[in-house]
């Protein structure tokens, strides 16, 4: 299939809707096929009921269209001519984050969240910021981001520069490497660099939270009568999401939201929750 063109704010619902049938079936704004004007009254009402209800679990078509746009800001870099890292060596600070989520037993979100900002900061940061081409570097990037992500996502009152170099060191030096810590004031400038060239925008939507908050409406759909399952498929879907963010940084073709839902799609098809 051919990649999808560049999509506009205005239309960011629309282009996601049209993506998969998931979420074309979790839409709440098309109108109704046929009725005079208390069918369209009823509609409205109950269109006005179901937002609430979205609204009530933190996933309303205002928040996806505000999440869309950011997704949009945050592509457009990566697509349009920032540097990456070469594919072995992301792969690498990829696997690095992800051992330390495991043993330091934090959130699956926060690794999701990691090499988003990780994937956004390599496309959007200044040239002089760091070379690319050196390990060193790269286990410097890696402690940054987690001590940033970490320090947004839970109050961490001891999250201090030592301990995570010191984690991210071992987690390498099992891997193989046994290179010397970058300088703390390295560390600090690094991280006043990330926070400038992504505008301190380091919250950024993710397959993950996609998947959240498509599932929590699905959910309101169908009043939560498949919990359970809905759960189940969630977890795996996941799974297969971060094997695929570990393989390739998104761009427009494999955009979050839309391999989000897609991924969905395809597991509640599987458990015949969609036809």
């Amino acid at each position: 299939a051919e990649a999808s063109p560049m999509p506009s704010s205005a239309a960011a619902v629309a282009d996601f809707t049209s993506d998969n049938v998931l979420v074309a079936s979790l839409a709440s704004t098309s109108q109704p096929s046929a009725g005079g004007r208390w069918h369209h009254l009823i509609w409205r009402l109950l269109i006005e009921d179901l937002e609430d209800r979205f609204e009530l679990a933190h996933c309303s078509t205002e928040l996806l269209l505000l999440e869309a746009s950011r997704e949009e800001s945050i592509l457009d870099p990566m697509v349009t001519g920032g540097r990456q890292f070469s594919p072995s060596v992301r792969r690498l600070a990829v696997a690095c984050i992800s051992q330390v989520t495991i043993e330091q037993e934090l959130p699956r979100a926060t690794w999701f969240q990691a090499v988003a900002v990780l994937d956004a900061w390599l496309a959007a940061r200044s040239p002089s910021a760091f070379d690319t081409s050196f390990l060193r570097e790269m286990i410097a990037a890696c402690t940054v981001v987690l001590r940033l992500v970490f320090k947004t996502s839970v109050d961490a009152a001891h999250n201090r520069f030592p301990g995570w170099v010191e984690i991210v060191s071992q987690v390498m030096q099992r891997f193989g490497y046994d290179l010397p810590s970058a300088p703390l004031h390295e560390l600090h400038i690094m991280e006043q660099s990330l926070l400038l060239d992504l505008q301190w925008q380091v919250n950024m939507p993710t397959v993950e939270s996609w998947i959240s908050m498509l599932g929590a409406r699905f959910g309101v759909i169908t009043q939560d009568l498949y919990a359970e399952p809905l759960a189940e498929i969630a977890e795996e879907v996941c799974n297969l999401a971060k094997k695929l963010v570990m393989w390739k940084p998104a761009d427009w073709q494999r955009r979050p939201r839309r391999l989000a839902g897609g991924l969905l799609g395809i597991g509640l098809v599987g458990a015949s929750l969609l036809r």
